[in-house]
């Protein structure tokens, strides 16, 4: 089989899966249930989403499903890229991607990154139960012209910038109010992109909260090995592969702002031009911004071919 070198790019949860999943075959499907099942087991979940008692609490274990079956997904992508043949050069994972990339590099095992959703999960059931946050996204500004409307709107206490995805690719997280008022202003600026990402919570808010110590405590607890592959922090562009680095970098993912635009920015300057897109619709294609024309993303379809029925 023919040797084929690439970065590995993992995304975040919320990526739609249906798709990705139909093209998997019963061997595959079965491998799924079971990883599905352990999951259910260390989250605490009964065997069925229940449909009655729609509180808050059934609303958000809806949420941590979803952000369960994209890690499952992205777990099981990775694995059959693998088998093709493909080999790693470095990886990256953007925001709770990094759980995946983890595991990936055989730092932490499939359980634990499992047991790091639960930690998150545990932040968005605080917020829930206080004022409501959220995060969007601002394409066709730069980062000083977002914080200048943030400081227009006088939200800098509630509002902040969680990720420069590009240049002009700008993601906000905060109050959920403030951050709205925020996109309608831009909204109102006429430029490319303004959205609403509808996530429960701010992630990246550059501020550490009480309602994340019990993921701190995850992470404390958690044993790590040194990682087979070389981990790029999508906060400062260094090199990880140390199990202390790669702790620091756990700490830093639920409330730390990333500086992705600046790994592209590095990954140009090393000169990598193949990509694989370890996510279930086409994240790091649709993120990142690249000035070269040369670059070839390879993402799920490619891995895995279409069913014949």
């Amino acid at each position: 089989m023919k040797k084929k070198t690439a970065v590995v790019v993992f995304g975040g949860v919320g990526g739609k899966c249906k798709k990705f999943l139909s093209r998997l075959d019963e061997k595959d499907r079965v491998i799924f249930r079971e990883l599905y099942k352990k999951a259910e087991n260390i989250m605490g979940w009964s065997g069925e989403e229940s449909n009655e008692n729609k509180s808050e609490d059934c609303s958000t274990e809806v949420i941590c499903r979803e952000w369960v079956v994209t890690y499952i997904c992205d777990y099981m992508l990775f694995q059959k890229a693998l088998q093709q043949g493909w080999q790693v050069s470095m990886m990256l994972g953007y925001s709770l991607g990094l759980n995946t990339t983890l595991v990936a590099a055989k730092s932490i095992s499939f359980e634990d990154g499992v047991k790091l959703l639960l930690g998150v999960s545990k932040c968005v059931k605080s917020a829930v139960t206080g004022k409501k946050r959220g995060m969007g996204i601002i394409v066709g500004l730069c980062k000083n012209d977002v914080i200048q409307i943030i400081k227009e709107a006088k939200v800098e206490n509630q509002v902040r910038i969680a990720s420069e995805n590009a240049s002009e690719c700008i993601v906000i997280s905060g109050y959920y109010d403030e951050m709205i008022k925020c996109l309608e202003y831009v909204k109102e600026m006429g430029v490319l992109k303004v959205k609403d990402l509808e996530v429960p919570f701010s992630f990246h808010y550059g501020i550490y909260e009480k309602c994340m110590d019990y993921y701190m405590e995850i992470v404390e607890n958690m044993h790590i090995e040194k990682a087979e592959y070389s981990i790029m922090s999508a906060y400062d562009q260094q090199l990880l592969t140390s199990p202390e680095q790669l702790k620091s970098e756990l700490r830093r993912n639920v409330y730390d702002s990333m500086t992705w635009n600046k790994c592209v920015i590095k990954l140009e300057q090393m000169g990598d031009k193949t990509f694989l897109d370890i996510s279930t619709d086409s994240f790091f294609r649709k993120v990142t911004k690249f000035e070269s024309d040369e670059i070839e993303f390879v993402g799920y379809k490619k891995i895995i071919p279409l069913l014949r029925r």
